[in-house]
């Protein structure tokens, strides 16, 4: 898994948004080995559902690179963190990903 964003101090972006935020966001993202296996991630969450909407509260992911115009990897997801409990999410995560 690679990790990705402007909270990385490798990334470009990150000298801006260091000067432009106090804390980061709750957006991630992670490129996976494959397509496939970003895919089955998704389908193993239990409590982070899968949707594109960001409108609501809880925790929410996505696999990029489902439609024409989009120029993501198909092995890279978008995770979105609600206000579940920490330990939850992060429970939920290590049974994909770990």
């Amino acid at each position: 898994m690679v990790s990705v964003g402007p909270d990385r101090p490798s990334d470009p972006g990150h000298e801006i948004a260091a000067r432009q935020m106090r804390w980061f966001g709750a957006m991630l993202s992670c490129c996976l080995e494959s397509e496939d296996a970003a895919e089955k991630a998704l389908q193993r969450m239990e409590l982070i559902a899968i949707a594109t909407s960001l409108g609501g509260v809880e925790s929410l992911a996505e696999r990029r690179n489902r439609w024409p115009a989009e120029q993501e990897p198909v092995r890279l997801i978008r995770l979105s963190v609600g206000i579940e409990h920490v330990e939850d999410i992060w429970a939920d995560l290590d049974q994909v990903l770990g």
